[in-house]
């Protein structure tokens, strides 16, 4: 027989959470505090009945120097708001954990400690360790530089751990056999990848959302000022694939539509 849950306790994205709801005039509002994912253990049995008698941490109400208001002031402010939705998306997936976490909590009474066993924790992911630690970073710069709630930031100077392994380049043999095999297939689409990343050094992302009146305009610009044939040195293998290269794919798109060339 399945056990039975305590009152107010659910189940959220493979997690257990306390649900709180409550009325604001004629809006329903509701809170879901996290709990220890074990319902047998005295830890979640503490934990469960702190929040049900409002005797929690988590419940006390937060200074004005919190967490929570740290992210609201940064969230409504223009160095959030004029960021890619990418880089907003990769933010708050940090953001939203600090919330969780320590919403209730002093930004002011946080310590460098603290944040290098935030870094440690996540040793084993360098990447991951080294992006909790930058946004962390940005949240006290904000809070040291645009509200005035901190004299220094204790997130500056923790040495990130850097990239883990060193990228080399293609050797001209690939790069040679890449082309060859482009051909022989009949991949234009790859092989114009291949002209795009080698001739104009962008990231891939940005590569497959190229436009031609971008490549010509850079050609252009060479041009004027030299000569067509050094125009040319932009892109480093004769573009055999540009007359072929699909029309539509150079076209304005929607951004909310995936680009003709995203299937690289």
């Amino acid at each position: 027989m399945k056990k039975q849950r305590k009152p107010y306790v659910t189940m959220k994205t493979g997690r257990l959470y306390y649900r709180m709801t409550w009325l604001d005039g004629n809006r329903r509002r509701e809170r879901y505090i996290p709990l220890p994912n074990d319902e047998d253990s005295a830890e979640f049995d503490r934990a469960y009945w702190a929040i049900r008698s409002g005797t929690a941490e988590i419940l006390q109400e937060a200074p004005r120097t919190s967490w929570e208001a740290l992210i609201q002031s940064y969230r409504a402010s223009r160095a959030y708001r004029s960021k890619k939705p990418g880089t907003r998306k990769k933010y708050d997936s940090v953001i939203e954990q600090l919330r969780e976490k320590n919403g209730n909590k002093d930004v002011c009474k946080v310590t460098r400690a603290q944040i290098r066993a935030i870094h440690e924790k996540y040793a084993d992911t360098p990447r991951k360790a080294d992006h909790q630690l930058q946004v962390i970073r940005l949240l006290l710069n904000y809070a040291k530089n645009e509200l005035d709630w901190l004299q220094t930031n204790p997130a500056e100077g923790i040495k990130l751990f850097g990239s883990q392994k060193e990228w080399q380049p293609w050797p001209d043999t690939l790069q040679n056999a890449f082309v060859k095999a482009c051909q022989e297939l009949g991949d234009d689409i790859a092989l114009m990848a291949y002209h795009l990343g080698t001739g104009t050094g962008q990231r891939p992302g940005r590569s497959v959302r190229h436009e031609v009146g971008a490549l010509r305009r850079r050609i252009h610009r060479r041009a004027t000022r030299q000569d067509r044939r050094a125009a040319l040195g932009l892109l480093p293998r004769p573009p055999t694939a540009l007359p072929r290269w699909p029309a539509q794919a150079w076209r304005l798109h929607d951004p909310q539509e995936p680009h003709p060339a995203a299937r690289l």
